[in-house]
């Protein structure tokens, strides 16, 4: 009989229908203060910027990798900003000005990734995944085209240096100096005297 006392007292009838209430309230707040999220991560749009003429070939590559189905791609960085956030892109990869030019001179570059962090937390976290197998594979890329450019270089500037002495070599025989500094012209010469 206690039992029935309590459970129709005002104090449990009220707490409860407080709690119910409050319950709805939360659920109406968290569901409605929240975009709705893409059902599948590559219906998200990403911008490319690409500050860069030089590096299309960098840009076609990267827009080709990205797992998204909307790609736009913009040359200027404020109209993407704008757009991240009016939330019309999730992310911006920016290819900056000087990016082939510091890759040329064997210097330290990066490409900028702006994310909405914005979004639901599983947004962000596939966007910057995205962001770091992006940004690991043109680092490969980069890598390879430094090593490519040292190793042309080295041979360049041997060969170089090995023309510049040959013309040197060459020029002193013509001259009138001593053809001493050539071998195949002594060998030469000393041929014609023995025919002679």
């Amino acid at each position: 009989m206690n039992l029935k006392k309590f459970i129709t007292s005002r104090g449990v009838i009220l707490a409860t229908i407080v709690s119910v209430l409050y319950g709805c309230l939360i659920f109406t707040i968290y569901f409605t203060g929240y975009q709705a999220m893409p059902k599948h991560v590559d219906e998200l749009t990403v911008t490319v910027v690409n500050r860069n003429k030089n590096t299309r070939t960098l840009a076609d590559q990267i827009e080709k990798g990205l797992p998204f189905k909307h790609i736009k791609k913009v040359s200027n960085l404020r109209t993407a900003k704008k757009q991240l956030n009016n939330k019309k892109t999730a992310m911006i990869i920016e290819i900056p000005w000087n990016f082939k030019s510091r890759i040329s001179s064997n210097s330290k570059t990066n490409l900028n990734f702006y994310i909405d962090e914005a979004t639901p937390y599983s947004q962000v976290s596939a966007l910057k995944t995205v962001s770091q197998k992006i940004g690991y594979t043109v680092n490969q890329q980069v890598i390879i085209e430094k090593g490519k450019a040292m190793l042309l270089k080295e041979p360049m500037t041997d060969l170089e240096k090995n023309s510049s002495n040959k013309t040197g070599s060459t020029s002193k025989s013509i001259t009138g100096q001593k053809t001493t500094d050539c071998p195949s012209s002594r060998s030469s010469a000393a041929k014609t005297r023995g025919a002679s």
